[in-house]
């Protein structure tokens, strides 16, 4: 939920105007505003994937100018619009929908959680209406959010109380960014904290195979590593050329930089893992077939 810089409309990696101004983003903390829509009949694949959806932008290290097909996609202003909401933040959202469902099974496997006595995610087909609903309640749970927060919103430009300097003249709306933010972190951890407990409740059944552990820790370790490494090199690359450079953004550039590093390495890992899945399966099918000859 980082507050958008103005006239920064991401047409290069790293604009000066953002460095200066850069926060930390808390995008993952607008998952929060979802919990008590977990249920039936919602998604909550899709809930999470339209209330992260308009920070989207954010992520996206990508040259772009205003005559570019793409360029609403990749402009946070316009993500963050209620006119942008159904032409560009959905298909992100059903994009970034897709992409969980296609990580589930593979995450599963990394978590050590066997796909055996769970049941899938029902097919798409079967709950389109109730999918799309879930992403618009989504992408609707940030915007209004957001409303409060971002000192460029139509509600805090007409709202004076908000704009209304606190401690250290840090403003309301700021302060209600920052609070809000780390609230919605802690209660997300909380949530995952009693579902984590719930799971290691279930049966041993539904574990994977301990023999699995090593590789499952080198592949985990190593998106890690590469996550790290290049949100180094981004630093470096950012500091190239810059007299100075304020800890936010360093910190800034680090983070994002390292989510979209590691989205990248897991859906590699995801591809991987599904077609070695599919390639055994295929053996499999020949060796019953040959033994039936």
């Amino acid at each position: 939920m980082p507050a958008r810089a103005k006239h920064c409309q991401f047409s290069a990696p790293f604009c000066h105007h953002f460095h200066k101004r850069a926060h930390l983003p808390a995008t993952f903390a607008h998952p929060a505003a979802i919990l008590p829509l977990l249920r039936y009949p919602f998604v909550p694949a899709a809930l999470v994937a339209g209330a992260v959806a308009p920070d989207f932008p954010y992520f996206m290290r990508i040259p772009v100018a205003a005559e570019d097909w793409y360029e609403p996609f990749v402009n946070a202003t316009y993500t963050h619009s209620l006119a942008g909401m159904i032409t560009a933040t959905a298909p992100i959202a059903l994009l970034i929908f897709l992409l969980l469902r296609f990580l589930k099974r593979p995450l599963k496997y990394l978590a050590g959680r066997s796909e055996h006595g769970t049941s899938e995610m029902r097919p798409l087909t079967h709950h389109v209406l109730w999918t799309l609903v879930s992403v618009i309640l989504g992408i609707l749970t940030h915007v209004v959010w957001d409303s409060f927060t971002h000192g460029d919103s139509w509600l805090v430009s007409r709202i004076q109380v908000l704009q209304a300097p606190m401690i250290f003249d840090i403003p309301v709306n700021r302060f209600l960014q920052h609070a809000s933010s780390i609230l919605g972190v802690f209660f997300l951890a909380f949530w995952g904290a009693r579902r984590l407990k719930s799971a290691e409740r279930s049966s041993s059944k539904m574990r994977v195979a301990p023999k699995t552990l090593m590789t499952r820790i080198l592949i985990a370790s190593s998106i890690v590593l590469v996550s790290i490494a290049l949100s180094v090199r981004s630093i470096a690359q950012t500091l190239t050329g810059e007299s100075s450079l304020e800890w936010a953004s360093v910190i800034t550039v680090f983070v994002k930089s390292g989510i979209s590093s590691a989205s990248v390495l897991l859906v590699i890992y995801a591809v991987i893992w599904h077609a070695v899945r599919l390639a055994l399966k295929i053996m499999n099918r020949a060796k019953v077939q040959t033994a039936l000859e």
